[in-house]
């Protein structure tokens, strides 16, 4: 499904993975409520994810 997607309409998809990625980060920041907590663990979960 998500491939078929991909070839049909890439930008769309790409907007999409975007729109999802800056949600989770909005969330995570939230949580953490900004400040250098906030970028250790978003460091930490960068690092960890790559």
């Amino acid at each position: 499904m998500w491939r078929v997607w991909l070839l049909v309409n890439p930008a769309q998809a790409l907007f999409a993975s975007a729109a999802i990625l800056v949600t989770l980060v909005t969330i995570i920041h939230l949580f953490v409520l900004g400040g250098p907590l906030s970028q250790y663990l978003l460091k930490g979960i960068i690092e960890k994810g790559l």
